[in-house]
């Protein structure tokens, strides 16, 4: 029993482990030589026993099965037999020793299997332990990236809420008409050109477009405002509401025309909004959904159809839009573009001011002059507000009918109705035209600025009409003109209370801005100034008397705490500012000051800052005739001086001396406008004068004369004066001294000059130095557009001189150069007679007496450079024949020329001159003819230029349809030059006979010509017959070929044809329009 509770542990575990089942019957055979208790094995962790072990267990269990039973035998015989107890014990230990003895030799034999097996185990062990350990590792990652993702979600929750935030300061800024002359939302998206070479992506890859937005939301429409019009139609003939939400407006978009200060300026205000419309928001009850769920087709409807696939895919060029802000974000911090950098970029947000938005107009390449931008209408709300809308949302909040008649009645009295902003201008003669005018004005919620013209002997009954009207209707700018009279002797008794009911409007809150102007002592005719005044914008421009209209406006202005800007034409401008200016302090949201001298045309603007910690020191600006009489530059602080008005140098100079003398503690800007020549002395001498006093507020010193301007910022280094210098335009012609000063200003600034404008007076001694600065700045000359105009004698040598200096442009920026031979026109026109002047000039240039490599180059500049080509003079002919030769002694036609003007005297255009027009306009077929048996322009490689790099803002760049045809590629003969399309010929004032006319219009390329202007020629009804079958029958003949393209399943149009048939898909609806002048 003792053997079998020693060794039935291990039969009964099967959790036993190595070395168990060896240890227990070693155990076992130890104990029969001692009398301790055997230890118990140490049960092994997890798994089954070994195969080995089994068979030892198994094999001990018989061996101990069996001795119990000899043990149990010997038992029984001892009890039966007590005899036989010796025999039976003598078996019995030799039957025990014979299994021992067994049990020692199967011990033997699978001791070095059961060690094999506890090293196996211990592997396996080690194995395991390493696959938890790694385990715990990985779960410890999955923490740590779960908690990084929580993070990156709290982050990127504040982002948005972020972002929310500034989405509501933006949209819930309120602006008055005065501040809010443009729509104020506007995105911008990345600009693709189908047209461009793969080679030439790289040159535009920064290029982008500004869109507006839609501010649609349902506080935008009033309350009465009729819901049965503007409705768009589904495919299904269903009426469709407009989306109350703030989307894209429906335009093509505008051309950034300064990107990197259009991103200085308002880059964190656009950034702003790309992320409102790639996330969404809901703001004060503005909705902007998710950019997932924007129908940009109602947004992008854009006036071409070829340029569908630009918008095709908009969110990631919002998406890279973002990226790309983001990304001049964090270059202007010197950083990576982290999440701490963007947004300290993004703090700086703030909302436009009406200043702000007045500009944005500057930065856009504008092509539709005279419509609003974006395609937009301005609205009010009922609290003053101003909002921009699309046309569907325009019409729902309005309706048609009513302003359907309110144009028919302001055009029946011959004044101007501008829907898109709302403003009507009409001068009625008479009180019963007036109340006409009213009765509509009252119900017309739609009118928000009037420009009204009384022109009669108006009554203080006239004026109470008017507050009536203007109290019912939705008008909150007020443009009021009278005929300075003095009113019907009727009207006598009212006469010191005629205007009351003008400051009853003034007080009566819907009313924000006014002007009068031509209503004679408006002051002096008013008896009681209301309690208060909302007004926010005043202009009086009828001369203000300090003795008789001081005490009045005095009460006006103390009691307006509203006023934004007030301007006033006064007889005393330092008095007026003595009487406004503690007035002024007390106005808390006072912006504007403008005080006009009635004896002269000086003018005095003050600009206040309402944050200011100081005593409200305003900022001066002066301009006029006597600037020098006023003493407020002299007398009170100055932190801004300027100068609007051309002064003769040295009177300039004296003032901004004494000024800068003075203000030493307050200066910080000096801006005075002064001719581009005068740059060079002015600085000169305002460095030598500012070295002197040691200014320490001055931060800026500005010339500009409205297209070119120098900022200076550096004062202390003499080495580097001009921080900024932008030459836009420089014209010989506008000089008062240009043989020295236009002189200095090549030698200095040559290379940094964009526009040139030469006519007689520039010299050779400026040409070398003009020359001799674009060779100090290594041919990086900013040049873009070159113009001669020939008025008189030239030294042909000029132009020989020049053209080293149109060889060193970049192609790339050299857009335009234009050569105006406009011998003997002032001339004409100076003295009213029609003389014939002399040829000389033209011809000495065109025959160039010293050499024969002048007519080679000015040949060479018309050829390569010339983009218009202007001819005003008398005797066409033989200029023309000049000119002819001048250029055909090169070779080749034009290969810039995009404008033909020839001026006339009623002379007759010979056969001659006519064929030589004749073969400039049947350059462009045989030029497209060329190129249809070549590689289409999409398809060229880049050594072959087929288009120009660069040109003009207002030319269409030839390219490829949507999709090219690969199959339509054809290896080129040749390689082709970079020639541009004629698109505008103009014969003014010219005869030609009948045949002539006929081979000019069987020359015109309809697909290419945009423009024909024949003024004052003998222009007939046979030739405009021709004309139109001519230009029909390219229209029938495209039509054919589009439809044999569409059934042969592949593009056989070149690029000319290819934009000509896009055109007549837009035009079709216009049909054929014909503008004739004629004498007859």
């Amino acid at each position: 029993h003792r053997i079998s509770n020693a060794i039935s542990p291990p039969l009964e575990s099967s959790t036993a482990t190595s070395p168990s089942a060896a240890a227990g019957a070693e155990a076992a055979a130890t104990w029969l030589t001692s009398d301790e208790e055997p230890a118990s094995p140490t049960p092994r962790a997890g798994g089954r026993p070994s195969r080995a072990s089994q068979q030892f267990i198994a094999r001990v269990q018989s061996i101990l099965l069996d001795s119990t039973h000899q043990l149990e035998v010997y038992e029984q015989s001892i009890l039966s037999e007590p005899s036989a107890r010796s025999d039976f014990l003598i078996r019995g230990v030799a039957t025990i020793q014979q299994g021992l003895n067994s049990i020692r030799q199967e011990l033997h034999d699978v001791v070095p299997t059961l060690r094999a097996e506890i090293a196996k185990n211990t592997t396996l062990q080690l194995q395991i332990l390493e696959m938890q350990t790694a385990a715990d590792e990985m779960a410890r990652r999955m923490l740590e990236m779960q908690q990084h993702a929580i993070g990156l979600q709290e982050q990127t929750l504040d982002r948005l809420a972020t972002i929310q935030g500034r989405v509501s300061a933006i949209l819930t800024q309120t602006y008055e008409l005065h501040e809010y002359p443009i729509p104020r939302l506007f995105i911008i998206l990345p600009k693709e050109d189908g047209t461009r070479t793969e080679a030439l992506r790289n040159v535009f890859a920064k290029q982008f477009k500004l869109y507006f937005l839609c501010e649609c939301n349902n506080h935008s429409r009033h309350s009465g405002a009729a819901t049965t019009t503007g409705f768009g139609t589904s495919s299904q003939g269903m009426m469709m509401m407009p989306r109350q939400e703030i989307h894209l407006a429906r335009h093509e978009g505008y051309d950034l025309d300064r990107p990197t200060e259009f991103f200085e300026k308002y880059g964190s205000y656009v950034l702003t909004l790309l992320q409102m419309l790639k996330y969404g928001a809901v703001v004060a009850g503005v909705v902007i959904p998710p950019l997932a769920q924007l129908r940009i087709a109602d947004g992008l409807d854009t006036a071409k159809q070829s340029a569908d696939a630009l918008y095709s895919s908009i969110e990631p060029k919002v998406d890279s839009a973002i990226e790309y802000l983001q990304g001049l974000s964090s270059s202007n911090l010197g950083s990576s573009p982290t999440t701490e950098n963007t947004a300290t970029y993004e703090d700086s947000l703030e909302a436009l001011e009406g200043a702000d938005l007045r500009q944005l107009s500057s930065f856009l390449k504008i092509n539709d002059e005279g419509r609003v931008l974006g395609n937009l209408y301005r609205t009010v709300t009922g609290e003053g507000h101003v909002k921009w809308v699309c046309l569907d949302h325009y019409r729902e909040t309005y309706g048609l009918s009513a302003q359907r008649e309110l144009r028919e009645v302001v055009e029946s009295s011959r004044g101007r109705y501008d829907e898109p902003t709302g403003t009507v201008s009409i001068e009625l003669i008479s009180p019963v035209q007036a109340r006409q005018f009213y009765s509509i004005l009252a119900t017309s919620r739609y009118v928000q600025e009037l420009q009204l013209t009384m022109s009669w002997d108006t009554t203080l009954e006239d004026y109470r009409s008017l507050k009536e009207a203007l109290q019912q209707s939705n008008v909150i700018r007020l443009e009021l003109v009278g005929n300075m009279t003095s009113g019907p002797k009727t009207d006598i008794l009212n006469r010191t209370r005629r205007h009351d009911p003008i400051l009853q409007l003034m007080a009566g809150g819907k009313l924000k801005m006014l002007s009068i102007r031509g209503v004679k002592d408006f002051l002096e005719r008013t008896s009681k100034v209301p309690s208060i005044i909302h007004i926010r914008t005043f202009e009086l421009q009828s001369s203000v008397v300090m003795s008789k209209d001081g005490p009045q406006l005095e009460k006006l202005v103390m009691v307006s705490p509203m006023l934004y800007e007030l301007v006033l034409l006064v007889q005393d401008i330092d008095a007026m500012f003595a009487l406004l200016s503690p007035l002024i302090k007390k106005l808390k949201r006072f912006r504007t000051l403008t005080l006009h001298q009635v004896a002269s045309r000086t003018a005095v603007n003050f600009q206040y800052d309402p944050a200011a910690t100081d005593d409200k020191a305003p900022i001066i600006s002066l301009r006029g005739d006597g600037i020098e009489s006023t003493k407020l530059a002299l007398i009170h602080r100055v932190r801004k001086l300027t100068i609007q008005k051309y002064q003769e140098t040295h009177q300039i100079q004296e003032l901004v001396s004494r000024v800068v003398k003075k203000h030493q503690s307050s200066l910080e800007v000096v801006e005075i406008k002064c001719l581009a020549d005068h740059f060079p002395s002015v600085t000169d001498w305002f460095h030598r004068e500012i070295k002197g006093y040691g200014h320490k507020t001055l931060r800026q010193f500005v010339l500009h004369d409205g297209f070119n301007s120098v900022v200076i910022c550096d004062f202390q280094n003499s080495k580097s004066l001009t921080s900024k210098l932008e030459l836009e335009e420089i014209s010989t012609c506008e000089s008062d001294n240009p043989a020295q000063n236009l002189t200095t200003l090549f030698e200095r600034h040559g290379s940094e000059i964009k526009v040139l404008d030469l006519d007689h007076n520039f010299t050779q001694l400026q040409a070398s130095k003009f020359l001799q600065s674009i060779r100090q700045a290594q041919g990086a000359t900013k040049l873009r557009t070159l113009t001669w105009d020939i008025t008189k004698t030239w030294d042909g040598r000029i132009f020989r001189d020049m053209l080293p200096a149109l060889r060193m442009c970049d192609p790339t920026v050299l857009q335009w150069v234009s050569i105006k031979i406009n011998q003997g026109y002032r001339d004409v026109f100076q003295n009213h007679q029609l003389q014939q002047p002399p040829q000389a000039g033209i011809i000495t240039v065109l025959d160039d007496q010293s050499g024969s490599s002048g007519r080679e180059n000015l040949g060479m500049i018309l050829k390569k450079k010339a983009n218009r080509l202007e001819l005003r003079a008398r005797g066409l002919n033989v200029i023309v024949s000049k000119l002819q030769t001048a250029c055909n002694g090169i070779g080749g036609p034009f290969e810039q020329l995009e404008e033909l003007y020839i001026r006339g005297f009623e002379e007759k255009f010979g056969g001659r001159s006519v064929k030589w027009v004749q073969s400039l306009m049947q350059r462009d077929i045989s030029i497209r003819q060329q190129q249809q048996l070549s590689v289409p322009a999409f398809q060229v490689e880049t050594d072959v230029v087929t288009r120009p790099l660069s040109m003009s803002s207002d030319t269409k760049m030839s390219g490829s349809p949507a999709t090219p045809n690969p199959a339509a590629a054809v290896v080129p003969v040749k390689p082709l030059a970079a020639f541009k399309r004629l698109t505008s010929v103009t014969l003014f004032h010219v005869h030609l006979v009948p045949l002539s006319w006929e081979l000019l219009i069987n020359s015109i390329d309809f697909l290419t010509i945009r423009h024909l202007d024949f003024t004052l020629t003998n222009f007939a009804d046979s030739e405009l017959y021709l004309l139109t079958r001519r230009c029909l029958s390219k229209v029938k003949k495209c039509r054919e070929i589009q439809a044999e393209d569409e059934r042969a399943g592949l593009s056989c149009l070149g690029v000319e044809e290819w934009f000509a048939v896009e055109d007549l898909k837009e035009q079709e609806k216009f049909g054929l329009m014909v503008w004739l002048d004629r004498t007859e």
